[in-house]
């Protein structure tokens, strides 16, 4: 048995190089995932697409690897091939990435619909991630060889318990890029400098594996090792720089950039157009400035929903607008500003002029020319603001403070983690945060003059959501749908002559004339009637709550709509979601399955051929589940404690952890003595069973009973632990019916993927919002349930 750190130095060698291998693919999986959501504009559907096309392409690289790696003798200048073309093909993706959208018959501007994602997603992620996928069954074959010559006088358990270590050291590999890119690399420099540093560490490592008798490769490692670090500390920049330039003309073709910039959240960008700077995040346009027009009429009919708001709360965009006008409303005391990324803040900050920045805490001058003959002024500082770089959520949940006005400025629910600002659970947060008489203001998109299904539906689930929290509701019409909230009577009205009582006793000085005529264009009190009557007599009701995510749903469902092109229809795929009900699904695997066990008991001479498709499942199933249930608890961990970066990277990185400890706790345990494996491996597929099943509650608990944070990081470790258990039994199974190392290796290597694959795919895209949590979980449990019944049932073949 091989010890966790070999003690020869060659095998050192080969563990830093898989360690490396790990590292390298995680940063690049970042990389190019933080890259593709800029030019896609992307939601969770975009991601869900990315990391999926990811997966299906490590997939089909193993598949590959699995079908000719036996055949060969000689891996380490397969090896070295793979690693140079990895760290060759990488920066040119990232490049036709940035590019792509000046490539392909898009507006300027336009988001890039659903079925053009998916293909330009394969086209710019397999070329990297089949290589990926390749290598895992190669790295495995050359471990094993090191004993024997050729790895096929190994016994299954051998080999099986040094893939396993493998599978550890490219896990630790992974844990190790993913903390240091979420915590070092992604603050300081930019995506061509981030993987020729990644690049370079990996030539070095190959560098020590080619050995100086295969002086051509050793000397194509070095000339690609020079040349990433020559790019490190020359070029990358420029190439970054010019790569951005190119991604922006393809965006906003006449429209000058201004920076771009990349904090931990988003790429964020300042463009400008004429004298209006626009601002962008992830490709998406967030606001526009200095534009007191757009601004300043707004909030004063926010405000104007409460007698004398003297504490508020603003949660989303503000710098660019609306804190200045609503520091002009004498009553305000205190105006507490919650922004997740401080780099939007300083960003926007430098472009704002002298008096659109009142208020701003910055003490900082205007990056305009001065005046003819004087200074830059600077911006004034205003006591009563108070700018909290939080969640806003986290920001709700832990502030001892009282409001009177909390308004919500945020994008529509189009992601999991915007959603958390639209649910019962949140909105029941913020009441008890609210003075008496308090009101909340939020809004999402909507209709001017008609209701679509799709928009009723999305509009419906805010309005029933808030009226379950909230004694009082009204709705605006319009594109923009205000929502007014508060327990109290006689304070929200669409009375334009109160409101505009409201406004003129309060004495404000602005440049932009407040009329009732304003007022209307807000209200449209002619479409008041229509509103309330659709709202109040639509057939179907719908909660947007923490543990089914609806309305971010609904979003998916009105975005399809809208990028399909079919008028006021989604496309085909979310036709389907949308009628889709949870116990189709169960019952068509459940046939399945019952199918599948039919044909176990019916061929029992093809007991060999059962063992290897038992395997596969059983793995494919144990993938699926390690997957769902992270993304569950990442979700999960947003609602109750807030979106804290660090905090989540933290969880990834845990998993990971989890990972690796669950594959030593079985090479070292486990795989030590013979053990019937079918047995072994059901029971991992049980206990996964029973996870899964016990992980709703134990949210609800821990929610409930203020448990910590602690208890979610125990989850996330058992998570991993477990998840980590499966994968030397997995390959010590297979292996009892194939022993070809290779093909083992890659197919088991395969099978779990593709069930990663699906899980990212449905569980959160799919399930979460549509089924929520708990049907989820139990859709987990379904198919580790059919696995462990097969591994049972199956009769051990004879050799």
């Amino acid at each position: 048995m091989i010890d966790f750190m070999p003690s020869d130095k060659h095998r050192i060698k080969l563990v830093i190089g898989f360690i490396l291998i790990g590292f390298s693919a995680l940063i690049a999986q970042a990389v190019m995932a933080r890259e593709l959501l800029v030019i896609f504009q992307g939601n969770e559907v975009a991601l869900g697409i990315i990391f999926g096309v990811w997966m299906i392409g490590i997939t089909i690289g193993a598949c590959l690897s699995a079908l000719f790696i036996d055949r060969l003798k000689n891996l380490y200048p397969v090896l070295v091939i793979i690693i140079i073309a990895m760290t060759a093909v990488l920066p040119l993706m990232v490049y036709f990435i940035r590019i792509t959208r000046s490539l392909i018959s898009i507006q300027a501007g336009q988001p890039i619909p659903l079925i053009p994602m998916v293909y330009l997603s394969l086209l710019l992620v397999i070329p990297f991630s089949v290589f990926v996928g390749i290598i895992f069954p190669v790295i495995c074959k050359i471990y094993t060889e090191e004993d024997r010559e050729g790895g096929e006088g190994l016994g299954g358990g051998e080999a099986a318990i040094q893939i396993g270590w493998v599978y550890i050291y490219e896990a630790l590999g992974s844990l190790l890029g993913g903390v240091i890119f979420t915590f070092v690399l992604v603050e300081y420099f930019n995506s061509f400098t981030i993987i020729m540093v990644s690049n370079s560490l990996l030539l070095a490592a190959t560098l020590m594996l080619s050995g100086s008798s295969r002086k051509v490769l050793s000397g194509l490692t070095i000339l690609f090792l020079l040349v990433n670090l020559l790019g490190i500390v020359t070029y990358a920049n420029s190439l970054h720089q010019y790569s951005v330039k190119k991604r922006w003309e393809s965006f906003r073709p006449g429209e000058e950039l201004m920076e771009s910039v990349d904090s931990k959240y988003e790429n964020l960008v300042i463009g400008k157009l004429g004298n209006q700077y626009q601002l962008y995040g992830n490709g998406q346009f967030v606001s526009s400035f200095p534009d007191d027009y757009a601004h300043e009429p707004p909030v004063h009919f926010l405000l104007t929903q409460h007698p004398e708001p003297k504490n508020i709360l603003l949660i989303g965009g503000g710098i660019e607008g609306m804190l200045s006008p609503i520091l002009k409303h004498p009553s305000v005391q205190e105006l507490h500003y919650v922004q997740l990324d401080p780099k939007m803040t300083e960003l926007v900050g430098k472009y704002l002029p002298p008096t659109f920045g009142r208020g701003l805490p910055l003490n900082r001058v205007s990056p305009n020319p001065a005046p003819a003959g004087g200074a830059r002024p600077e911006k004034i500082a205003d006591n009563r603001l108070q700018i909290h770089h939080l969640d806003g959520r986290y920001f709700v949940k832990h502030t001892e403070n009282k409001f009177d006005m909390i308004v919500l400025n945020l994008p529509d629910p189009s992601t999991a983690m915007i959603n958390r600002f639209y649910t019962t659970d949140f909105f029941r947060e913020v009441k008890r945060i609210l003075n008496p008489g308090g009101v909340v203001v939020t809004s999402i998109s909507s209709a001017v003059n008609y209701f679509s299904p799709t928009v009723l539906v999305y509009v419906g689930s805010l309005y029933d959501t808030l009226k379950s929290e909230f004694k009082n509701v009204l709705v605006t019409p319009g594109d923009r749908a205000y929502f007014f909230a508060t327990d109290s009577d006689n304070i929200i009205t669409f009375d334009i002559a109160l409101l505009d009582k409201r406004f003129k006793e309060r004495n404000i000085t602005t440049d932009r004339f407040v009329s009732p005529a304003q007022y209307e264009l807000y209200i449209q009190s002619s479409q008041l009637a229509f509103m309330d009557k659709t709202l109040e007599e639509r057939k179907e009701h719908y909660l947007n709550t923490d543990l089914q995510p609806i309305s971010y749903f609904f979003n998916l469902v009105l975005w399809d709509t809208i990028m399909s092109g079919y008028g006021t229809e989604p496309g085909v795929f979310f036709k389907v979601l949308q009628v889709l009900k949870f116990w189709w699904i169960l019952g068509i695997i459940g046939l399945l399955f019952l199918l599948r066990l039919a044909y176990l008991f019916m061929t029992p001479k093809r007991a060999l051929h059962h063992q290897r498709f038992n395997s596969l499942y059983s793995i494919f199933a144990i993938g699926l589940a390690g997957l769902s249930a992270e993304l569950i608890l990442i979700f999960a961990f947003q609602n109750i404690y807030g979106y804290i970066y660090q905090k989540i990277g933290l969880i990834i990185a845990l998993f990971m952890l989890g990972l690796a400890l669950g594959g030593i706790i079985s090479n070292r345990f486990i795989m030590t003595k013979p053990r019937a494996w079918a047995k072994v491996l059901a029971f991992i597929n049980l206990s996964l069973v029973i996870f899964a099943l016990l992980l709703t509650p134990a949210i609800k608990l821990i929610e409930g009973v203020g448990s910590g944070e602690y208890s979610f990081i125990l989850l996330i470790m058992l998570c991993g632990i477990i998840t980590g258990l499966a994968y030397p039994v997995a390959n010590r199974l297979y292996l009892e019916s194939e022993p070809r190392i290779g093909k083992a290796s890659g197919l088991i290597d395969s099978a779990d993927h593709f069930g990663a694959f699906i899980g990212a795919l449905l569980t959160g895209v799919i399930f979460i919002p549509l089924f929520g949590i708990f049907q989820t979980c139990v859709f987990i449990a379904f198919l580790n349930l059919a696995g462990t019944i097969l591994l049972i049932a199956t009769k051990a073949p004879r050799h």
